[in-house]
């Protein structure tokens, strides 16, 4: 059962490297100023927080995932095992006491050392992609590979014992290293489900603006959307949040609140619970993750301390929840077809019916926009129905039924 949280009075679970432990959000921040993040903008009535500004200045698409012909699971699953491997002879197996203090030093910033350029290397791509260097495909393969290489080298520096006369500051690198790296992507996960085999295909739906990359998808009834936002972050910079004395987690919560960032999702009678940090968040990290339970589902979402900025949220939510904020409706002596519409990005609903309101199931639908680059084509279900991704820019829609009645829907 969740506990409800309010502004006055708030209770932050935080998982603490030694356990479970519970302390009150009070601290003071004393910039109270709107974030001067220039590639986003608030979108009121929703629970993004990262959404372009410009779409002119977007690349995106729509890509279909299935699993190839190939035995790709076996092929990635080696990759992952070589990987970890390759990883654990080279940091010279678990580190135990027997380890001299300069040698656990050094094992630690060799792998802060990797993490920094899986991440610089991520990013690099990311600008190949947005620039049209670099396909799709091939920086959905990066990414998943990445999340195995970060994971592996977690597996690694946790083996790692006799930290205590670690100095600090390297420990704040490696750790916040770590998890600006490893966050949630539930997006991603559901393209690693179709190369493992566990998802027959996906549709996934792909944006890309300056050092920014937003994937979206609808399955299994639920809506999937991340977002990343790599300029928001700085590690080098101290932590904003953090005293002299105590990891910087209510300061991080009050600045949440007090900022106002996901005004939708915290208000009263929309908020379930708050919860900061994962299972075995570091207090020597500047990265601090709150995960919202609200009405609508779930969103999660990550701040750099360095820059007091959002830089990465993911959600999760039925899409059965969520508000149409627009319908369009046009119809034919023989069909009628229904847009309903929410936020780019965000998941969309198209359904076809005859005249007396009876669904029509098999009818193709084909999505054309600027921002799509190409046509997205769907089959309705036996309720006459398909839940999509909604793009950015203007699309137009266009269906066909089995009998081969059409109808159009353009400027949406």
């Amino acid at each position: 059962m969740t506990q409800r949280v309010t502004r006055v009075q708030v209770v932050i679970t935080v998982a603490l490297l030694l356990g479970a432990t519970t302390v009150t959000g009070t601290g003071i921040v004393s910039d109270r100023g709107k974030l001067g993040q220039t590639t986003i903008e608030h979108q009121n009535g929703t629970t993004n927080q990262l959404t372009p500004q410009d779409t002119t200045q977007l690349r995106a698409e729509e890509i279909h995932i299935r699993k190839d012909v190939s035995d790709s699971a076996a092929v990635t699953a080696q990759i992952i095992h070589s990987e970890y491997e390759k990883n654990y002879i080279r940091l010279g197996g678990v580190v135990n006491d027997s380890i001299n203090e300069s040698r656990v030093v050094q094992k630690i910033k060799h792998i802060a050392n990797r993490y920094e350029k899986i991440d610089t290397k991520t990013q690099k791509l990311l600008s190949e992609y947005y620039t049209g260097r670099l396909s799709g495909r091939k920086l959905l393969t990066h990414l998943l590979l990445v999340q195995k290489q970060a994971e592996s080298l977690s597996n690694v520096k946790n083996s790692i014992e006799n930290r205590d006369n670690v100095a600090d500051e390297i420990k704040e690198r490696a750790d916040s290293l770590e998890e600006s790296v490893i966050v949630e992507q539930p997006a991603l996960r559901l393209v690693d489900g179709v190369i493992t085999g566990n998802l027959s295909s996906i549709d996934l739906y792909m944006v890309s603006g300056n050092s920014s990359l937003i994937l979206s998808s609808v399955n299994n009834n639920s809506y999937f959307r991340q977002a990343t936002l790599y300029s928001g972050r700085n590690l080098t910079a101290p932590d904003q949040f953090r005293n002299t004395t105590f990891w910087g987690a209510g300061n991080a919560y009050d600045y949440l609140i007090g900022q106002d960032f996901y005004p939708w999702a915290l208000a009263e009678g929309n908020l379930e619970s708050i919860t900061v940090g994962r299972d075995e968040t570091s207090v020597y990290s500047q990265i601090y993750k709150f995960e919202i339970l609200h009405s609508q589902g779930k969103i999660t979402t990550y701040f750099d301390g360095g820059t007091k900025n959002i830089f990465h949220e993911a959600q999760r939510k039925p899409i059965n929840e969520q508000p149409v904020t627009a319908r369009r409706v046009n119809g034919t002596s023989d069909i009628i077809a229904a847009v309903n519409k929410t936020v780019p990005s965000g998941p969309m609903q198209i359904s076809v019916t005859d005249t007396s309101g009876k669904p029509i199931p098999g009818a193709t639908v084909r999505i054309s926009g600027a921002l799509i680059n190409g046509t997205i084509t769907s089959m309705t279900d036996p309720h006459g129905s398909v839940h999509t991704i909604q793009p950015y820019g203007r699309f137009t829609v266009k269906i066909i039924t089995p009998e081969g009645h059409k109808a159009s829907l353009s400027s949406l």
